[in-house]
């Protein structure tokens, strides 16, 4: 009786070595990579500010996050005040009256803003976000990093068509194209940037 116990002891000395042997390998696995993305990160802010100049001391921003974009719109760059306000009432869906439902101000000598919509979707679950500095600049181009978001197969949607859509202010920098990718590098769009 007493050896079968010394066994279980054993055993579960064993168990509990293993699974301290795990996490300490975890934990020293995710301290190399949260290095290896600090460095990263700072490699990514030298190009950024450099090749962009003051442009990029300011990031990208969501100015509107819409899961039901109006159907039909493309993927445009917007250079004019006009075209932004016209293009805002648009997708808020009617006449601009209050404060509330103005276009936030946008300096168009520093800024332009882009349209970036998923195109019509059958299911809810599906938007498009920006990651932390999303911009990086490469031979003219600047490459705006987005994340696309669709539901997985199991997951509970409405049923119903969505449009997708992000209006994004980009700082304005020494780039004549702006190339959108997704969170595995697939282009989703490129423009003219005037």
């Amino acid at each position: 009786m007493r050896k079968e116990n010394d066994n279980r002891n054993l055993c579960f000395y064993r168990v509990r070595f293993g699974i301290a042997l795990v996490a300490l390998w975890m934990l020293v696995a995710c301290q190399a990579t949260k290095n290896d993305e600090q460095t990263d990160d700072i490699e990514k802010v030298d190009i950024e500010s450099t090749a962009l100049g003051n442009a990029m001391s300011e990031n990208p921003e969501v100015i509107l996050s819409n899961h039901t974009c109006v159907a039909g719109l493309d993927n445009r760059w917007i250079a004019s005040h006009q075209e932004y306000t016209e293009l805002f009432m648009q997708l808020k869906g009617g006449l601009l009256s209050s404060a509330a439902q103005q276009p936030p101000v946008v300096d168009f000598k520093r800024y332009g803003v882009l349209l970036l919509t998923m195109g019509q979707q059958r299911t809810g679950g599906y938007g498009v976000t920006l990651p932390p500095q999303p911009m990086t600049l490469n031979n003219n181009v600047a490459t705006l990093k987005t994340d696309w978001m669709a539901p997985s197969p199991d997951m509970m949607v409405i049923q119903m068509l969505t449009n997708p859509c992000l209006l994004v202010k980009v700082p304005r920098g020494a780039y004549s194209r702006l190339q959108v990718v997704d969170q595995h590098h697939q282009v989703k769009a490129e423009l003219a940037v005037q």
